[in-house]
Order: C-alpha cells, then sequence, then structure tokens
C-alpha cells in the first residue's frame, strides 16, 4: 500500500501523565501481529469484553455504553484487515471512547458499500450518495471519517475519492455550529420547572428529579452531558462557607483510562442548588453508598424497566452508572408526560419549529447539549471574563469558545425579544415602576415621564436627568450612550419613525459589542498555549471585557425598552387615525 497514510494523535502514559504527539500511520498487513498486540491489551483492560481478533463480530465497553463493531466476508481480505486496524488505532491510540467510534465505523461501511468496494466507477454517483443521507452532521461523519479511513488504507490509490470529499466538505459543510432553540422556548421551559419544582407530586419528582437537578445545574454552570451523568455522590462540599459542586472532566469521545487518575473542576454553586443536590441524595441513597448520583437504579426505577444485557454488563463493569442514554429517554418521557400531558404546550424539535405556523404556540424540546451553549453564552452576557468561563467549561484553550460565541446575536436578540414582552405586560398591569426585575432597568432606560425629573436639562433631541450635568458629561452625542440621557415619553415629536432610527442604532450597538467580545477572545495571548491553573487573564483585558459587557447590557436593556415604546407608539397612531 502506498500514500502517506492518516495523521493520528498518539497517546502514550508517563507515570500519572499523558503525553500526546502527532504521527503518521498507514495501512501495512505486514503489521498484523502489532495489531493483534493492541487487540489483546485491550481485552486485557476490559475494553474489548467479546470477540477474537479474527472474527466478524467485536463487543467493546464504552465509557457509558456497549459497542459491536460487525465485520463481513463480503468485502476483500485486505479492506476488511484496514477496517480492524483503523478501529484499534482510533481505540487503543488515540483512547477515543468506542461508541464515538461507531461514527468512524458507519462512515467506512456507508463509503464500501455506495462505491462497491472502493471501485472507481461508482466515484461519479457517490456525490448523489452523500446528498441521500438525511441528517448533515451524519453526513458530515461519512465525509470526514471516510476521508481518514482512506489516507490510512491507501491515500494514493484512493486520491480521487478522497479529493471527493474534501471538495464536498468545502462546498456544502460550511459550519458545525449547533442549532438551538428559541429563547422563547427556553424561557418557557425554564418557567415549567420552576413551577414543577414547586408544586409536582411525590410521583413526578421521583420519576422526573434528574430533569430538574440537570436544569438547575447545567443551565448556569457549563457541562457536558457526559460530566453530568458521571457527577459522583460526594460532589458537594462547604468549604469556607462556599458551596462547591466537583465536576469529572471528561469530553465526549475520550476513553475511560482505569490506569490514570480521574480529573475534576471544582465551581462555586448557591446554596439552593446545594440543598436541591442533597435532597436528591437523601431521597434515592440516604447511605452514600453509590459511587455515582446518577446511577443506573434511579433510572431503572423511574422507568420500571428490566435490565438488558448491554445495562447488566455495565453495571458490573462501570459501577452501576446510569449513562447518558437513559437521561435521553427519561427526557423523552418529560417531554410527553409534563410538557405536553401536564401543561399542555406543544413539543417540537429545532427543524420542525422552522416549519411551524407563525403565532404558534410550542416549546422546542432542548437537548441535553444545548445548556452547555445556555450556560457559556449567558456567562458572557453577564461579562464574565473569557479565561473564568474557560475554567468553568473545562476548556484547555480560550479559542474553544469562539464555536459558543456564535450563539451570542441570537441570544441577545431573544433577550431584548423577552424583555421588551416583560416590559409591556408589567406595563400593561400598571405597576413597571413598582417590579423590582424591571425597576433597575427602568431606571436606566431611555424614556420617563418629565414630571418625576424636576431638575432634569434639555439637551439635544432630550433630557439629562444627571444632578451634576455637566461634570460627569462624556463629550460627543447625548444618546450614544450615556446613562443620564432620557426622552419626554408624551412628547409627541417622537414619532414611530424616530423610535425605530433609535432601535437600529442600539441594535448596531449589541452587534459592535458582541465583535468586540469576539475579537477579544480571538486576540488574547492566552490563546497562545493551554491554559494552565496559575495562568491569569490581564488586568486590561479583564478591564476591556467588562467595559464591553457592560455596553452590551446596556444596549440590550435600552433596545428593549424602545421597542416597548414602538409597540406603544404605533397603537397610539393607529387609534388616533
Amino acid at each position: 500500500m502506498s500514500g502517506l497514510g492518516s495523521k493520528i494523535f498518539k497517546i502514550a502514559k508517563n507515570g500519572k501523565y499523558r503525553i500526546g504527539y502527532e504521527r503518521m500511520v498507514k495501512f501495512n498487513k505486514d503489521d498484523i501481529n502489532l495489531y493483534i498486540k493492541k487487540f489483546d491489551q485491550l481485552k486485557k483492560d476490559k475494553i474489548i469484553i467479546e470477540g477474537e481478533f479474527h472474527d466478524n463480530k467485536w463487543v467493546f465497553l464504552g465509557k457509558q455504553r456497549i459497542a459491536y463493531f460487525y465485520f463481513t466476508n463480503e468485502v476483500n481480505y485486505d479492506l476488511n484487515l484496514a477496517f480492524k486496524m483503523y478501529i484499534l488505532l482510533k481505540t487503543h491510540d488515540e483512547y477515543i471512547d468506542p461508541r464515538s467510534i461507531l461514527f468512524h465505523a458507519f462512515a467506512i461501511k456507508f463509503i464500501i458499500k455506495k462505491t462497491k468496494l472502493l471501485s472507481l466507477n461508482c466515484y461519479d454517483n457517490f456525490k448523489d450518495d452523500l446528498e441521500g443521507i438525511k441528517h448533515t452532521y451524519m453526513r458530515e461523519y461519512v465525509v470526514v471519517f471516510g476521508r481518514k479511513f482512506l489516507c490510512f488504507y491507501d491515500s494514493e490509490k484512493y486520491k480521487e475519492l478522497i479529493d471527493i470529499l474534501l471538495t464536498y466538505r468545502t462546498l456544502h459543510i460550511r459550519s458545525n455550529s449547533r442549532q438551538l432553540p428559541e429563547f422563547k422556548s427556553i424561557i418557557l421551559f425554564d418557567s415549567i420547572i420552576e413551577d414543577l419544582i414547586d408544586s409536582c407530586s411525590r410521583f413526578e419528582k421521583e420519576k422526573y428529579f434528574p430533569i430538574l437537578l440537570w436544569w438547575s445545574i447545567t443551565k448556569s454552570i457549563p457541562m457536558r452531558p457526559i460530566e453530568f451523568s458521571e457527577l459522583e455522590t460526594n460532589c458537594i462540599r462547604i468549604n469556607d462557607d462556599k458551596y462547591l459542586l466537583s465536576i469529572p472532566k471528561c469530553k465526549k469521545g475520550s476513553r475511560v483510562n482505569r490506569a490514570m487518575e480521574p480529573e475534576y473542576r471544582e465551581v462555586q454553586i448557591t446554596e439552593e442548588l446545594y440543598k436541591m443536590i442533597n435532597e436528591f441524595i437523601d431521597i434515592n441513597d440516604p447511605l452514600r453508598a453509590e459511587k455515582y448520583l446518577l446511577n443506573y437504579d434511579i433510572y431503572n426505577n423511574a422507568t420500571q424497566s428490566l435490565k438488558t444485557h448491554s445495562s447488566q454488563v455495565l453495571y458490573e463493569f462501570r459501577e452501576n452508572v446510569g449513562g447518558t442514554g437513559r437521561f435521553y429517554s427519561l427526557l423523552s418521557s418529560f417531554y410527553i408526560d409534563i410538557i405536553e400531558g401536564k401543561y399542555k404546550y406543544k413539543t417540537v424539535s429545532v427543524q420542525e419549529s422552522m416549519k411551524s405556523d407563525e403565532g404558534e404556540i410550542y416549546v422546542e424540546r432542548i437537548r441535553p447539549g444545548d445548556t452547555r451553549h445556555f450556560a457559556i453564552c449567558n456567562l458572557y452576557l453577564q461579562g464574565f471574563n473569557p479565561l473564568t468561563i474557560a475554567r468553568l467549561a473545562g476548556h484547555e484553550t480560550l479559542n474553544t469558545q469562539l464555536g459558543y460565541a456564535r450563539h451570542l446575536n441570537t441570544f441577545a436578540d431573544s433577550q431584548v425579544e423577552v424583555l421588551t414582552n416583560r416590559i409591556l405586560m408589567l406595563k400593561t398591569l400598571g405597576n413597571v415602576i413598582d417590579h423590582e426585575n424591571i425597576k433597575s432597568l427602568y431606571k436606566k432606560s431611555l424614556f420617563f415621564n418629565k414630571s418625576e425629573y424636576p431638575t432634569a436639562r434639555q439637551v439635544e433631541d432630550g433630557f439629562c436627568v444627571d444632578e451634576n450635568f455637566p461634570n460627569n458629561c462624556i463629550i460627543g452625542n447625548c444618546s450614544t450612550p450615556c446613562e443620564y440621557f432620557r426622552i419626554d415619553t408624551k412628547d409627541k415629536k417622537y414619532t414611530s419613525e424616530f423610535l425605530l432610527e433609535k432601535s437600529n442604532t442600539f441594535d448596531g450597538d449589541i452587534k459592535n459589542q458582541i465583535q468586540i467580545i469576539k475579537n477579544m477572545v480571538r486576540n488574547s495571548v492566552l490563546n497562545k498555549s493551554k491554559l494552565a491553573k496559575n495562568r491569569n487573564i490581564s488586568i486590561q483585558e479583564q478591564q476591556e471585557i467588562g467595559v464591553a459587557s457592560k455596553k452590551l447590557q446596556q444596549a440590550i436593556v435600552q433596545k428593549a425598552m424602545i421597542d416597548s415604546y414602538i409597540f406603544e407608539r404605533k397603537r397610539v397612531e393607529q387609534d388616533d387615525q
């Protein structure tokens, strides 16, 4: 076989540390004994729990689930052998979880089948075969993982097919950014959870406590689903009057390595959340006998299901771990029983929501991985610096956050919409000034009633309510932006067109501040290396991110308030006609 081969990230052990380095590997059937040794080592480590090297079925024990790999005699010997060697490389050398390698296997089998054992005559129709894959993410698996396998097998012989995959990815797969539910669905889901915590029956609480816990923890703390599912029973503690949560550091796809000490990160939580976790433990494991907070027995009791062979194996080998799969099943049940059954809301997927009729009320189904994005975006909007967010999220570099930052524009727009509707509702009730949640926002809002500010001074396009005017003035346009600038709501010269222009100005401010935040993350000096525990963001960077976040919040509040008055002004103008 010829060609450069496939690049793999080899991980070696040195005491309690992992040492990683890249190297090129290509298929050579003369290396079979080396791969048999890898296979035997995986069996010894109880990663492979069933099958022999030359068998057509291998059973792997993943981090939380069983993975089955099937091979066929219909494929020629070399291709079949390369397939097996590739799987062993990914598992043994790169420490990738077997369940994740199933996606590699899907890609390889798809290409082999559609090209009739990599036949050159079938290449022309292969693009159509790619288009026939229903889900975009599965299509990308074929393009990315299939290309890696072909480079390993024979990059020179199959260069044309590799080029087809590369070209397809460039033209058709532009972004792997996660599609998130609309913010109003998030708000509605949150309100349902809050109401359920206060009013649920004993049966509902016992069955769906893991869902309540998941939402309460992960909406504010960036966690991967696998990290949530592997929280340990002793994950909470009190130290110096601080409530702390210990989170296992594990990324989707990483292999369980029992020879290594697990890594954890500790974050501060509220007393309320601490008590909630403690209550969950008291109900489900009062003796603190189980290792995992969300163990298999909890899900088994919730669903009254019988243990399958797969779950029995996990029970024996993985200390009764519950796993993400069972949590997904419980969440699906929650949407049916609680969101639809109890609260009478229709639930739809993100894709289905795009096809829904305008004005239709529904809840977009939030997936376990979505909350990590929510939490990171909210931390940015609250003004946390990138290093703090990186440590809370378990990121090794600041650049990792750029993928999450893509959602900031959507989150900011949604915050404006939700805040606008809340202001309108409270105005209708006549208590906008007295309502605690809006009071501080209203005080800094663009609008006021002139009679409430007898000392207000008229300036260009409005008034200044600063009692120390002009001592605090900054040279420039008062309205762009100044916390003391106000518009008199009773002045009829402020038409809908004038207000819309102001709204667009604040919309531009929002987008500008978000771009500034993204640039700060991208250009931070800390991106030059992995984040060490003793590294700190510079004082200057902290100040800059703080200023940008404050300006972003101000612009969001101002736009929300002005949009509420646009709505009211239009209604008044319609009544006058």
